[in-house]
């Protein structure tokens, strides 16, 4: 999710916030992101002789190359490929649970109908049926498509 997505990336969605309040509030996770920087930092010392944040980022960049497929068989990398995996779940998680991910998916919330009833076809599969007086009185099939619209102090007008 980089900076330049056009409803915003992960920085601008509080991210490293998310992480960072995952870390310390769930245990599970401490661990686990503890010792995935750990072999971050480990696996660029060995090959560019820096800690991960201290070298290029062409070289950072080779390392998540190397670590971002959950298929890769090496062995000195599945310490590499689960803290990636990790992460790429925690950022994904933390952007879409977040005002910048709902209007990415264009997610509107929940947008009651107006509802009269459970459907004739359902209460005959089920045996059921409503009372004729009372169905009369308080169901109303034909409004059943309308879209629930309610005032400024939540009173319902449809």
């Amino acid at each position: 999710l980089p900076s330049n997505h056009e409803n915003g990336g992960a920085l601008a969605a509080g991210l490293p916030d998310f992480v960072e309040f995952m870390a310390k509030d769930r245990a599970q996770y401490k661990r686990p992101l503890r010792d995935g920087i750990g072999w971050l930092d480990s696996y660029a010392l060995e090959n560019f002789g820096a800690r991960f944040i201290d070298i290029e980022e062409q070289q950072q960049l080779a390392i998540c190359d190397e670590i971002a497929y959950p298929d890769v068989q090496e062995d000195a990398l599945q310490p590499g490929i689960a803290f990636f995996t990790l992460m790429r779940n925690m950022t994904l998680t933390g952007y879409y649970t977040t005002e910048l991910g709902f209007r990415d998916l264009g997610y509107q919330g929940n947008t009651p109908n107006i509802w009269d009833g459970v459907p004739e076809a359902v209460l005959a599969r089920h045996g059921k049926s409503y009372d004729a007086e009372w169905l009369a009185k308080c169901v109303d099939q034909t409004r059943r498509d309308i879209t629930a619209e309610w005032d400024d102090e939540m009173n319902l007008i449809t």
